[in-house]
């Protein structure tokens, strides 16, 4: 295993410095449970119990249930000297610190009644409407994307999933009806997801629970393999780090080449807008240099 020069690993020094500062958020000293939960939702992660308990074993060395600052350095710079991140506590830093900018909704890909106020989306009047993100995901660039959303207000019928990049580019159509997305639809309201994939319905085969009010998606996009996997959580309460309970799941594979996260919204209804808030989202990209 090569050492590292004094001088990289004062750079590196400095650069995990600031990483650590943005994991230890109030300022203790060390990183805990409720700390590595809150990172892993603003990334939009699927968080579980057993994933954080890996975290914390691969570098609390003192066995103390946190992770101190010579801890976190210890293991970072030994995961550089490797020019490894297998383990999980350093691929959560690297995502923070060395990932893509995280998507967001984009004003150039939205469709008839939206309307971005930062990490919200609000949906208003007749028609379809379709919002996307602004990362392009494929097999050769940004490949891995993970997204956490909330149901906040739905009082009509809407999707999330993904459109491919020839998706119509008024963003105003049933996203059932097209060739280039692959999608979850929600009648409403106490009603099951039902798939559309590039078109075809698969609901019979593949679904996932009712929609609550509040409830959120995360979607884990996995661009080499060609799968995106949707998991229905219950609320989840970000500034807590609440673990939120997953209540369904499923794969969804056959993506195209080239991906974007969106949701649609039909006909909302006089004075009830749809609402959606981006809680967390993260992306990796194939090749790229780690700390």
């Amino acid at each position: 295993m090569p050492s590292l020069t004094a001088e990289t690993l004062a750079a590196l020094e400095e650069k995990l410095q600031i990483a650590f500062k943005a994991f230890d958020e109030d300022g203790s000293g060390a990183v805990d449970t409720k700390e590595i939960t809150k990172m892993m939702l603003s990334l939009g992660l699927l968080v579980q119990p057993e994933v954080v308990a890996k975290m914390i074993k691969e570098a609390d060395t003192d066995s103390s249930g946190q992770i101190e600052w010579e801890e976190f350095k210890a293991v970072m710079v030994k995961q550089a000297e490797a020019n490894s991140s297998t383990g999980p506590f350093a691929a959560l830093v690297n995502r923070k610190n060395d990932g893509p900018m995280p998507p967001k909704w984009n004003p150039a890909k939205s469709g008839p009644g939206f309307e971005i106020d930062g990490l919200q989306v609000t949906k208003k009047g007749g028609g379809w409407g379709v919002q996307a993100f602004d990362t392009s995901l494929s097999s050769s660039g940004t490949d891995s994307c993970d997204v956490l959303i909330e149901f906040t207000e739905i009082p009509g019928e809407c999707y999330i999933g993904l459109i491919g990049n020839n998706f119509t580019k008024e963003f105003n159509v049933d996203p059932k009806t097209s060739g280039h997305a692959i999608v979850c639809h929600y009648a409403g309201i106490d009603t099951p997801g039902q798939f559309y994939h590039k078109a075809q319905d698969t609901g019979s085969v593949i679904r996932l629970g009712p929609l609550k009010k509040g409830d959120a998606i995360q979607l884990e996009v996995r661009m080499k393999d060609k799968t995106v996997r949707f998991s229905q959580l219950d609320e989840v309460d970000i500034e807590a780090a609440k673990m939120p309970t997953v209540k369904s799941s499923q794969i969804v594979d056959d993506l195209m080449s080239e991906m974007f996260v969106a949701i649609a919204c039909g006909p909302a209804p006089e004075g009830k807008p749809f609402v959606f808030k981006l809680l967390g989202a993260s992306c990796e990209k194939i090749g790229r240099a780690h700390v």
